[in-house]
């Protein structure tokens, strides 16, 4: 009967995120990593690295976070690499409520660029 509120709902169901409840593991490890915000696009982006030599950028799934990742982190700083993660926008700790592939690609070169 109304197209434009059907659609309307369907575009905010589609590109709104959950946010999924945060392991205390994870928040122990991202706890030992050196945070940092980075401003993309208007957005806060919440990004945490450790260790040092080349680096591996680990990127979360739709409606992850970085800390979901965080098993990797020690076993690659030991290989001698440096690991950074973070949360895409309208995830974990970074800003926003919405976001969407396009937008999540853009963040994995912003990111690794910076």
């Amino acid at each position: 009967m109304a197209p434009w509120v059907a659609a309307a709902w369907s575009e905010r169901l589609f590109l709104t995120p959950q946010r999924p409840r945060r392991s205390r593991t994870a928040e122990a490890v991202l706890a030992r990593g050196q945070p940092r915000v980075l401003r993309v696009e208007g957005e806060k982006v919440a990004v945490w690295s450790w260790g040092e030599g080349p680096r591996v950028l680990l990127v979360h799934g739709w409606s992850g976070y970085g800390g979901q990742l965080t098993a990797f982190v020690q076993p690659l700083v030991d290989a001698g690499f440096s690991v950074v993660t973070y949360d895409a926008p309208g995830h974990g700790a970074s800003s926003g409520r919405t976001s969407s592939l396009p937008e999540l690609a853009g963040m994995v070169a912003a990111v690794g660029q910076a």
